[in-house]
């Protein structure tokens, strides 16, 4: 059994007891003030959004109402341009320490802190690097291409500049570069970027500042200067400034990019009929609710109207908005016309009865070419090709029923005032009733044109020696 000594039993009491009271002093929060409301005793409130400029968080700009000690150091701040959430327990904690009457509202009450910062994008650096070049030498019509794409930096908000150059070089044989950029880093220490190149030769073309679409016309405060390798300037590529003014593009322009030849055109404007106020289905347009519009041609649909006259007596299909180009499908004409429409699926060869035929009241300028309007069209004869219901039909689609078949033996009478004359003959077609065919003399084999009668009978309508 190990014995220990009564005297080293009291040394190591005492230390237990100087290390409890450290430790007691380590982990006690500092001391607790009494609560503070701030002015005329409201509450203090959270602030759940933050934007820090500088390194650290501080005790006011966590909670409203001037708590003591605002300008406390409290935590650090996130990276420029980043952000940090300081969730609900460290948040209760931090009032507790400070003596501030906080208390979430639930459990997911939080303070989202950002760092406010600057970015700086490849072009930024190269720009900067190229203006540090030139002053030691290196031509102007020079561009940058870096061994590798750089990286996009974010550095504090108050960092003026946000960069420095140091240790630019270039080589005007080799046209090879290398340059440091020093920025401010994390907790305000400096970082450095180093980047090696080569150099091209540039040319200066005109750029747009943004994107532009037609029928946008290209003014000289839209305009600025780019420049591109001598080796991706095409022949058509536009080089001068002037080329540009006044024209529309054809395409859809982005900002920053040479333009070429065909990208862009010089509006051709024409007038074109309006309305000067919107109008409803069934109004009927007058001469007085139309006046002009000067339009680029290009930005015209292909059935636009162009003519005051198409468009008086008529009435919108639908509303149709003022000072707009209208379109031919957008109005129609006032008068209806009625057009034959297959009520039933009609077979080929079929004939045509009572309820075959609905017929529909359209615009008179809504009628298909060619589409039967009149009952004396359709009646008595037989389709040329099968015809769904709800189809309009057409006078190619239909024919008169054929009365006497080609080859058929018929009558042929030939009358006047004073005398009749019959004589046997043969058809040399089909014939529909009151259609005029050829028939022949089976007598003489002369042949004779003569109009059907029925279906043993053609009257020859002028006298011909075929009748003898």
């Amino acid at each position: 059994m190990v014995r220990i000594h009564s005297r080293t039993v009291a040394i190591l009491a005492r230390a237990a007891l100087v290390a409890l009271f450290v430790a007691a002093q380590m982990f006690a929060p500092a001391a607790v003030a009494a609560p503070y409301l701030g002015p005329d005793d409201e509450p203090v409130r959270l602030n759940t959004n933050v934007t820090v400029t500088d390194d650290n968080i501080r005790l006011g700009d966590l909670f409203s109402g001037h708590p003591v000690h605002e300008e406390k150091i409290v935590a650090s701040a996130p990276a420029p341009g980043q952000r940090v959430a300081l969730d609900t327990d460290w948040l209760i904690n931090l009032a507790r320490t400070y003596g501030i009457d906080w208390h979430p509202t639930d459990s997911y009450d939080r303070a989202i802190v950002y760092r406010s910062g600057r970015t700086v994008t490849q072009g930024d650096i190269l720009a900067a690097f190229k203006a540090e070049l030139v002053t030691k030498g290196m031509p102007a019509n020079t561009g940058l291409a870096p061994g590798a794409t750089l990286p996009t930096l974010t550095v504090p908000m108050e960092a003026n500049p946000p960069f420095t150059v140091r240790e630019a070089f270039f080589d005007p044989a080799t046209k090879a570069f290398s340059a440091v950029a020093e920025f401010v880093g994390s907790q305000g220490r400096p970082q450095f970027l180093q980047v090696r190149g080569t150099g091209f030769t540039t040319v200066t073309v005109p750029v747009l500042k943004g994107d532009v679409t037609r029928p946008q016309v290209i003014s000289p405060d839209m305009i600025v200067s780019a420049e591109i390798p001598e080796s991706a300037l095409k022949h058509d590529i536009i080089v001068d400034a002037q080329n540009l003014v006044g024209k529309s593009p054809v395409v859809f322009v982005r900002a920053g990019q040479p333009i070429h030849d065909a990208d862009i055109a010089r509006l051709n404007l024409v007038d074109v009929p309006v309305l000067r106020n919107d109008m409803n289905r069934e109004d009927t347009i007058a001469g007085n609710n139309v006046t002009w519009l000067t339009v680029d041609a290009n930005t015209l649909p292909p059935d636009a109207v162009t003519t005051v006259g198409y468009l008086i007596g008529k009435s919108p299909r639908h509303i149709v908005a003022g000072g707009t180009p209208i379109r031919r499908g957008d109005v129609i004409a006032a008068r209806q016309e009625t057009m034959a429409v297959a009520s039933r699926d009609l077979l080929l060869g079929e004939a045509f009865r009572a309820g075959d035929v609905d017929w529909v009241p359209v615009g008179e300028d809504s009628i298909g070419a060619g589409v039967i309007v009149s009952e004396a069209d359709i009646t008595g004869r037989i389709t040329t090709r099968p015809i769904r219901a709800g189809q309009p039909i057409r006078a190619i689609d239909v024919t008169r029923a054929t009365v006497i078949p080609k080859d058929k033996l018929v009558t042929m009478i030939y009358a006047t005032p004073i005398m009749t004359l019959t004589v046997r003959g043969k058809a040399l077609e089909d014939g529909a009733a009151k259609q005029t065919i050829r028939v022949a003399n089976i007598n003489s084999n002369k042949m004779v044109l003569a109009e059907v009668v029925d279906a043993e009978t053609v009257r020859v309508t002028s006298q011909q020696s075929a009748m003898r």
